[in-house]
């Protein structure tokens, strides 16, 4: 009786199925990495329009005014530690992850809810780093809308005519340049994933709409030479 012998693979069929998986893989990873970016960009939309009810829940119990920092060179990432003890205690913002887009690196290193804890001793007043620039109530914004005479200016007031066309908070999307960082760098904006530039960012208007913003579409909100702030 003969002994039956099971065929194996031959060398150009073992080529070929690890040709067609590397032909699967480089289809599916690109849809997949689009997957998630766009799965980031609408977690970021929702945490800026739970922000903007939380803005106007604050200046409904202020008289109108919006939360205004009053730290000044730029520093638009921040809040200040009595709003984040409002914020948490009256508005419960227990963990503060509304603040923070989830592309963002946290500022302690570690996770965003650690930067809800971290207070900054080296602003006045004292303050807590979070991953949206604050327009809304912003001073500083107001000073570089005349100097660069832009069409849109912060809103200080929920109720300001205009709202729908203001933005209230927006992706952090910045410039660095020497001597704020040792070479030219867009590489700390919100959405930035490789390349010269950033994907965009989202935008909170007055009137509680978020929008998605391609990065050619961006305007300079602050221009400090070496540091640069986009919208």
């Amino acid at each position: 009786m003969k002994q039956q012998h099971r065929k194996g693979f031959t060398l150009v069929e073992l080529l070929v199925v690890i040709g067609i998986i590397g032909l699967l893989i480089s289809i599916l990873l690109p849809a997949m990495n689009r997957a998630r970016l766009q799965a980031q960009r609408i977690k970021c939309s929702a945490n800026l329009q739970q922000l903007g009810q939380l803005w106007h829940m604050y200046a409904n119990d202020n008289r109108g005014v919006f939360p205004a920092t009053g730290v000044r060179f730029g520093n638009w990432a921040l809040i200040t530690v009595d709003q984040r003890d409002i914020f948490r205690d009256k508005y419960k913002m227990r963990d503060g992850k509304i603040f923070y887009c989830p592309t963002y690196g946290a500022f302690t290193g570690s996770l965003p809810e650690d930067d809800w804890k971290f207070t900054r001793t080296d602003t006045t007043p004292y303050t807590v780093p979070i991953s949206y620039a604050i327009y809304a109530g912003n001073i500083d914004a107001l000073f570089y809308s005349k100097a660069l005479q832009l069409k849109i200016s912060p809103p200080m007031k929920s109720r300001d005519p205009r709202l729908a066309e203001r933005p209230l908070i927006m992706d952090e999307t910045d410039f660095y340049a020497p001597p704020w960082h040792f070479m030219q760098t867009y590489a700390y904006s919100n959405h930035y994933e490789r390349g010269p530039f950033p994907a965009g960012g989202n935008a909170l208007f007055g009137d509680g709409h978020a929008e998605w913003r391609q990065w050619k579409q961006m305007i300079r909100v602050l221009d400090a030479g070496t540091f640069r702030r986009y919208f």
